[in-house]
């Protein structure tokens, strides 16, 4: 991408693709009209297929434009929307107006939150992030970016669930049967878990901002080395944050963790009959079980979302959701 111009905290860019006709990429910095935004990459918007993600961004925002890294030297928070020359000439004399109807959506999305969070607040929400493929065939992205595009709903889902006092948020990100898939899917899918983890590190990321304290949970020891090795540290450098508990499940499944909390309490039982008393029964007891889960770190959700509409549980938290609420809504 090349820069034309740089000032007050505007660009404007442009590039040609190959393939198709002439277009046109025009950037603004969001940081003008909305809450700031850490962005990472560029965005899929309309036809064009960009790379992605956002660590932080208004879903407002979101549905509308999209994101991406400017290149050093200019600013990193910047919407990019696709257009021709015609396009661009026409909403260069839009934009105006439709910042000022962002800014006044964003001005009533703070006050409808100040509502909410008057009144009863859910402490735990727990989140299957569904339907990256779907979204994929659904939009003719190229595999993987689905992903990606999933990132920035998980960005979105920290952003509200702090401005409403969420205390505890969970997201099942990569389960167990996932290994399964095409070698080429998982090995993009860890490389992607690496990297957005050690996000997490940066000073301005919004885990430090909003003080999220993150827990890395499931069968760790199933992760390539140089994931597993990010993951336990973003937990160590995260470990003091204490606004908002962020659960990422990983390499989960409820049944493999109901598993491990049996045979964690049964070496715990093993452990403690003495010589003598060999033969004798120890029985385990609900509250042996429950202090070895994964999820012990937090109260049982509240409330478990599944977007994509689909109203299965996968295996996830089948032992903490007996009396959670199920919302599954067509996201797509």
């Amino acid at each position: 991408m090349r820069y034309l111009e740089y000032h007050d905290n505007i660009v404007y860019s442009e590039r040609w693709r190959e393939e198709e006709d002439s277009g046109v990429y025009k950037a603004i910095t969001a940081n003008r009209i909305l809450d700031f935004h850490l962005v990472d990459r560029i965005v899929y918007y309309g036809k064009i297929l960009t790379d992605f993600v956002p660590t932080v961004g208004e879903v407002s925002l979101a549905e509308t434009l999209a994101f991406t890294k400017a290149a050093s030297g200019a600013p990193v928070n910047v919407v990019v929307v696709s257009m021709d020359w015609f396009q661009m000439a026409v909403l260069q004399n839009l934009l105006p107006n439709y910042f000022k109807i962002e800014t006044l959506f964003c001005i009533m999305r703070k006050f409808v939150f100040s509502i909410l969070s008057v009144g009863p607040i859910p402490n735990h929400i727990a989140f299957i992030l569904d339907g990256n493929r779907r979204y994929v065939q659904n939009w003719n992205m190229k595999e993987g970016e689905g992903h990606k595009v999933g990132f920035l709903s998980l960005m979105s889902i920290l952003n509200y669930c702090y401005k409403l006092g969420i205390k505890y948020v969970t997201i099942y990100a990569f389960r167990i049967d996932n290994f399964n898939r095409r070698p080429n899917e998982v090995q993009y899918v860890m490389d992607l878990m690496q990297e957005k983890i050690k996000g997490l590190f940066k000073e301005e990321s919004i885990v430090n901002i909003y003080g999220i304290r993150v827990y890395l949970l499931g069968n760790l020891k199933l992760l390539n080395e140089p994931v597993r090795l990010v993951a336990e540290k973003a937990m160590v450098v995260t470990a003091k944050n204490d606004n908002v508990v962020l659960m990422i499940c990983m390499a989960y499944t409820s049944t493999d963790e109901i598993v491990h909390d049996v045979q964690e309490s049964y070496n715990d039982k093993k452990g403690d009959i003495r010589h003598h008393e060999i033969g004798k029964e120890l029985p385990i007891k609900l509250a042996d079980l429950e202090k070895h889960m994964y999820m012990v770190v937090a109260p049982n959700p509240n409330i478990l979302v599944r977007t994509s509409g689909e109203n299965r549980l996968s295996n996830f938290l089948l032992w903490q959701t007996i009396f959670c609420q199920l919302y599954s809504p067509n996201a797509l």
